[in-house]
């Protein structure tokens, strides 16, 4: 597990931003936080990271917002927001699982919500926010190891 501190959508953003050449082809991380919290500004950071120039947005109305990323071994983002899911089962209507392949990469708002349904989860990104500017930051699972590994996110 790693926790880390941010106190400005600036550090959030360059955290994601970090974590970009860290996320192998195939994986999944879920993201965790109430609204607000910071999870599309992290996603925002990820993508810049990926060297994507279009917004990124909340896909909280379309589900699932495509981000083609120019060069690399990870040719797309697959950016997720599953805030309007009532039932873990309505996650198969969306066929994450077909959208998936080795070179792309699905971030999940709201993961908690897939109730275990998708595959290639590499870790969960939990965000708490503290006073009006204040997140802690809580990373879990094996890409915890990567990060650290990697030595970003110091």
């Amino acid at each position: 597990m790693i926790r880390r501190i941010v106190t400005s959508a600036q550090e959030m953003e360059a955290l994601g931003e970090a974590l970009a050449p860290v996320l192998p082809g195939g994986s999944v991380l879920l993201l965790h936080g109430d609204l607000g919290a910071g999870k599309t500004t992290f996603v925002r950071g990820l993508g810049r990271g990926f060297g994507i120039t279009s917004p990124v947005r909340s896909p909280t109305f379309a589900f699932i917002h495509h981000h083609d990323v120019p060069e690399g071994p990870v040719t797309e983002l697959l950016h997720l927001d599953l805030y309007r899911v009532d039932d873990p089962r309505e996650v198969d209507a969306l066929c994450v699982g077909e959208l998936m392949g080795d070179e792309v990469v699905a971030v999940v708002e709201w993961g908690e919500l897939a109730g275990g349904r998708l595959d290639g989860v590499i870790g969960s990104l939990t965000i708490a926010a503290g006073d009006d500017t204040e997140r802690t930051l809580t990373l879990d699972g094996p890409l915890a190891a990567l990060v650290h590994d990697a030595g970003v996110w110091r």
